[in-house]
């Protein structure tokens, strides 16, 4: 167990590593709600808002605003053009489109396609008590 302490807050998360690999970054995904919820820019927007929570540095600790904005900084709405602008820049620029078509589908959708859909839950980080 790592333990870290955010704004006088102790938290301790559980070391995840998969094939000897330590996972510093797990995005969580509440199915079916997610597939269900918007179109294949919406979904990929989503993406990309959780990945741009990642310091440059990949540490396995969130980037922070200054201020009380910490999650986006002091302008929400600025962050949210700015993730429009990435999620339009990959959608006309990427060199692997495939990757994320299966976000175009309806969580019904992708099981009748594919059969299953499988993940790992994985535990989240607790308050340490």
């Amino acid at each position: 167990m790592r333990t870290k302490i955010v704004r006088g807050i102790e938290y301790e998360a559980p070391e995840v590593i998969i094939k000897g690999v330590n996972i510093l970054y797990i995005v969580y995904f509440h199915l079916p709600r997610y597939l269900d919820h918007g179109n294949h820019k919406t979904k990929l927007s989503t993406v990309l808002q959780n990945c741009t929570t990642f310091p440059h540095y990949l540490n396995g600790d969130i980037r922070r605003y200054t201020g009380k904005n910490y999650a986006h900084g002091n302008s929400r709405k600025g962050f949210d053009d700015l993730i429009n602008i990435y999620t339009n820049e990959y959608i006309e620029c990427t060199s692997n489109p495939e990757l994320s078509y299966f976000l175009k589908y309806k969580y019904s959708e992708l099981r009748r396609k594919y059969g299953a859909i499988y993940g790992d839950m994985i535990r989240i980080p607790r308050l340490k008590t």
